[in-house]
């Protein structure tokens, strides 16, 4: 064989190879859209148009089936006596194929039109619960929303690290009135036991025993250099001051 032949039949090939290819797809395509607008119409209907057209297909095929059974009952049993039994059962099997074709051809043409006609929803309807989807986004709208929903997700963190930061700071506060609350309930009792024991005013009492402290603070200090000291008082002047400064503004 010749590399020319060699050659053509390769390029043929190629050629039937390429064709078989692009019919695959082509067929491929169209089965897909087929059933994609089969899954459509079945949301709608509830069943698909092709089982609803077989179910009629095979329903009137038993009728036809059962009418020619019926046909040849009665005639065996009105013309016995003229056509034998076998004569008659011999042409109902041939006239059943006859009936059978000429209702495929009518059956066929009823089918299309059913599925055309009657259960086909056409591409620019949409049913009540696809019609959000009516409105389609381009890329960059639907970029723009996500960069607008992460914006959002940042301020829903922030908000919720505010809000755990005030919940500890409510928490921190109650700690403080807490404490607060049991030192005033200290003090009343505290008051209220100078006042039992004849103290009339025990923020003025102690503000007259620590002047009282500090008068005789100075006076020791005073006398520290006339005579040695038999003990050794330690306090803290500084300390007693505060006190009293204290005590006077409040």
């Amino acid at each position: 064989m010749s590399d020319s032949s060699s050659a053509t039949i390769a390029d043929s090939t190629l050629k039937d190879s390429q064709s078989s290819s692009q019919m695959y797809q082509s067929s491929l395509a169209m089965t897909e859209k087929v059933l994609g607008e089969q899954e459509y119409e079945t949301q709608f209907f509830g069943f698909t148009p092709k089982s609803f057209t077989d179910g009629v297909y095979n329903a009137v095929n038993e009728y036809l089936t059962d009418c020619l059974e019926v046909v040849e009952k009665y005639i065996i049993q009105e013309f016995s006596a003229v056509i034998p039994a076998e004569t008659v059962r011999e042409c109902t099997q041939q006239l059943l194929p006859v009936f059978v074709k000429t209702f495929d051809k009518a059956f066929d043409k009823l089918e299309n039109y059913l599925l055309c006609n009657i259960f086909h929803i056409p591409n620019n309807v949409l049913l009540p619960e696809d019609k959000p989807q009516e409105f389609q986004y381009t890329e960059l709208e639907q970029e723009e929303i996500d960069r607008d929903l992460e914006t959002l997700r940042q301020k829903i963190r922030n908000a919720k690290y505010v809000n755990a930061c005030l919940e500890q700071e409510l928490k921190d506060i109650a700690t403080v009135q807490e404490q607060y609350d049991k030192m005033l309930t200290l003090l009343e009792r505290l008051e209220k036991t100078t006042m039992s024991a004849g103290v009339p005013d025990l923020k003025e009492s102690l503000v007259f025993t620590c002047d009282k402290v500090r008068a005789l603070n100075i006076r020791i200090q005073e006398l520290k250099p006339l005579s040695p000291p038999r003990f050794k008082l330690h306090h803290d002047d500084t300390s007693m001051s505060k006190m009293n400064k204290r005590l006077r503004k409040s």
